[in-house]
């Protein structure tokens, strides 16, 4: 049996030194290739100070030129021992000594790997397949059964949501002054909006992702939240929250009405949570209170927000539990900030956990533009599986007009008092004809908002418990705008014809949602005569709502 240890070093002779360093004068380390590796581990001894952010852990690219430096204070008093995240191909260790006298110096520097991070050049040997198989690629131990409620991502499109593409994931708006771009390809899109007044882009998800007590909740999102240039005249968000409560107005910077999310405000980082159109907390990056990601925590890491970021929000919801926000980094998530709520609040922080994924870029009205950022991919996982409430509904068609081609049976939307984009999920529908050798083409269509298929008078379900409504006439009816989700054939007077829709409606794949106005998605069954004579057919639909 081979033991293969957690962790290999190897001492990085170019970086260490033991003698002495005359006053102000320093030991100039020399660059080290260090691909395989994933962490830099140095420890100092001295028998004066450093001088002020006297040790240097350099950075670079190309072994010539530095990319990235962070910077520490030596106190004789104290015993310096510090990890550094790997940041490019080479690094070199720079140790300037305080002024007055001479010091006697140790300094050993060991480059490290936890075999999380091998390269097949020269460290193939510490990946084991026993032992990796355990754990995904967030190096999550493979017993936490995540499930996942919403994802959002592109494919290799050079179109998008724009032209209608994918457009039951993502609802898009804008401002109506302005010329807001969009860029598709290369798995992501980019948001350029120009220095007009009241201008903004938001991306929102169709979908609010409904929130399971006692069950962790993880937002993951991708992207680039801050433009490399003209930063100053935009505010830029990521996270999981709602942009407006009802709808879209043109001012300089829409309300969010309920969430959790990251917030770049003229070029500076906040973590918010903010309740019914109030901010509750805005936390700047100088007062994260684990790890303020400039280089000088205990990640070591200097976050780039002009740069891609993996953006990570978790929570223990119940209405006042403890909510994390980090990153992801080599791996794993690496948590900035915190916040407990322990005898804080009187009231829950937002108004509900029921929310969706959400990226939004505003022009702030004054500066120049344009401004820009970046979504790549989103998620929201419910850790430890998902079993999710809510109640059955039926309705029923009740007898038809004769039937021709694609002649609408019921329609169902969510809608009235209680509607506020809970997820509707069909679960099957039944139909009978009134003819005995009638063969007939049963179909299911679905409308997204805004769209509608004709003039309907709607019917609340159950105006005290459901939050739908139903129709079974439609005039003016019409299949334009429409996405046919099922179809399939049946005939005969007295057979049922009894349709799962679980494999096309679940909580999953598609639901009944609503844009970012609140306006419903409609879903109708239509029933056309494909041989035979004049039939009536009778249909139902069940179907259940997730709160």
């Amino acid at each position: 049996m081979t033991f293969i240890p957690s962790v290999l070093t190897k001492v990085d002779n170019n970086n260490s030194f033991s003698g002495t360093i005359a006053s102000g004068d320093n030991f100039p380390g020399a660059y080290t290739l260090i691909t395989g590796y994933n962490s830099i581990q140095v420890n100092i001894s001295s028998t004066l100070d450093s001088a002020p952010s006297g040790i240097q852990v350099i950075f670079s690219i190309n072994g010539t030129t530095a990319s990235q430096t962070f910077y520490d204070t030596y106190l004789n008093t104290t015993t310096f021992n510090k990890v550094y995240p790997i940041q490019a191909n080479y690094f070199k260790i720079i140790y300037t000594n305080s002024t007055g006298a001479t010091a006697t110096v140790r300094i050993t520097t060991m480059l490290q790997t936890d075999g999380c991070n091998p390269d097949t050049n020269n460290s193939i040997n510490t990946f084991d397949n026993n032992s990796e198989s355990l754990y995904d690629a967030f190096g999550k131990l493979r017993v936490t059964n995540p499930y996942t409620l919403l994802d959002i991502h592109y494919p290799q499109q050079v179109s998008g949501p724009s032209d209608n593409f994918l457009n039951n994931s993502l609802q898009l708006c804008t401002a109506s002054n302005g010329s807001i771009t969009i860029t598709y390809g290369s798995a992501k899109a980019v948001i350029s909006v120009p220095a007009f007044a009241n201008n903004y882009f938001v991306v929102q998800s169709r979908i609010y992702c409904s929130y399971q007590p006692g069950k962790s909740l993880l937002f993951k999102a991708s992207g680039i939240i801050q433009s490399a240039s003209n930063s100053s005249s935009y505010i830029s968000r990521i996270g999981y929250f709602e942009n407006v409560a009802t709808s879209i107005s043109a001012s300089s910077v829409p309300v969010v009405n309920n969430g959790m999310y990251f917030e770049c405000n003229a070029g500076v980082m906040n973590l918010c949570i903010s309740n019914n159109g109030t901010e509750l907390y805005k936390i700047p990056q100088t007062s994260w209170n684990i790890d303020r990601m400039n280089g000088n925590g205990s990640s070591g890491l200097n976050l780039d927000f002009t740069k891609t970021q993996l953006f990570i929000i978790d929570m223990e919801w119940l209405g006042v539990g403890r909510i994390r926000f980090g990153f992801y980094a080599y791996g794993k998530i690496v948590y900035c900030h915190q916040i407990t709520n322990i005898n804080v609040l009187t009231a829950p922080y937002t108004l509900t956990a029921n929310l969706p994924i959400c990226y939004s870029i505003h022009y702030k009205g004054t500066g120049t533009g344009p401004g820009t950022m970046t979504q790549i991919c989103s998620t929201v996982i419910s850790e430890g599986g998902y079993n999710p409430i809510g109640r059955p509904f039926s309705v029923t068609s009740g007898t038809t007009t004769t039937i021709s081609t694609n002649t609408p049976l019921i329609a169902l939307r969510g809608g009235g008092n209680n509607y506020y984009h809970q997820n509707i999920v069909p679960n099957d529908i039944n139909v009978i004809c009134s003819v005995s050798n009638d063969f007939i083409l049963l179909k299911v269509l679905i409308y997204q908002a805004p769209y509608s298929p004709g003039e309907i008078t709607w019917t609340d379900v159950n105006s005290t418990y459901s939050v739908a409504q139903y129709a079974t006439s439609i005039t003016s009816f019409t299949t334009n705008n429409s996405i046919v989700a099922y179809q399939t054939y049946f005939s005969g007077k007295g057979v049922i014809s009894y349709s799962d829709l679980s494999s096309v409606f679940s909580d999953q794949i598609l639901h009944i949602t609503s844009n970012i106005t609140g306006v419903s998605d409609i879903l109708v069954i239509t029933a056309s005569v494909v041989s035979g004579g004049s039939s009536t057919v009778y249909s139902s639909i069940n179907w259940k709502e997730i709160y």
